[in-house]
């Protein structure tokens, strides 16, 4: 059996290229794509609008340079949601993971958490002395001011080796997931969990690949991430980043 579990950042600089060049070397049969032709459709515009909502936010509550850093990222990106352009015509099978009547349910989930972790996010002068030195000291950094793509990608990797291991950090696993347990996970990865299964135990031996959201392959105590639903089929699982950098075959 062959699945390859691919975790994704919509706002990847970089993402199309990577994509593009990890699906040409693993030549999936199936590509599982988390979405539908309905979400990829509003995206785009929903994202817009959170990336308005976030930088105002984060002004309002003292954090300026992180605000204008997130603003000069997003500007540069120019395929937002670039997962499915990228995976159309690469395999004899593209497979939508969630229905088309989910997209609202989806975008609204989004919505929620967004804006429920900005809205309770403290000023910046309302935080202990230390941690306020810490941020403003990070934010002074001169690298992480002269490239927006290394820094997310820093970020991003550095999220999924805290929380993506079992063995590390298990607490924070369960607070990351809280937030997007019944909203956007779980119970769709039960649905992907039936849409993947049957298709792998029918044919093993065939490569297929699954493009979705890193959140969605983490370890997950309470079992309701989709790696933690299908890992018994024994999946090569990874970020964008690290299967483009791996030297695949």
């Amino acid at each position: 059996m062959v699945l390859y579990l691919i975790g994704t950042q919509h706002s990847d600089l970089k993402g199309h290229e990577r994509l593009e060049h990890v699906l040409n070397k693993l030549k999936p049969k199936t590509i599982f794509l988390e979405g539908s032709e309905a979400f990829f459709e509003k995206a785009k515009s929903f994202s817009n609008e959170y990336i308005e909502f976030c930088i105002q936010s984060l002004r309002q509550r003292g954090y300026s340079k992180i605000a204008n850093q997130i603003q000069e990222f997003y500007t540069q990106i120019p395929n937002m949601f670039f997962e499915l352009e990228v995976c159309r015509g690469r395999s004899e099978e593209l497979v939508f993971l969630d229905r088309p009547e989910s997209t609202e349910k989806i975008l609204s989930g989004l919505r929620k958490i967004i804006y429920g972790w900005l809205s309770n996010m403290p000023n910046i002068d309302d935080l202990p002395e230390d941690k306020r030195k810490k941020i403003l000291q990070t934010m002074s950094i001169k690298e992480f001011h002269q490239s927006t793509q290394e820094t997310a990608e820093v970020f991003y990797d550095l999220v999924y080796l805290l929380f993506g291991q079992e063995d590390k950090r298990l607490e924070d696993v369960e607070e990351i997931l809280g937030c997007y347990r019944g909203l956007l996970i779980g119970e769709r990865d039960s649905d992907w969990e039936q849409i993947i299964r049957p298709r792998i135990e029918q044919n093993p031996e065939e490569v297929r690949v699954g493009v979705m959201g890193m959140a969605h392959l983490l370890g997950d105590l309470k079992g309701q991430t989709l790696y933690e639903k299908i890992k018994y089929l024994k999946p090569v699982r990874g970020t964008l980043k690290s299967f483009f950098n791996d030297n695949l075959t």
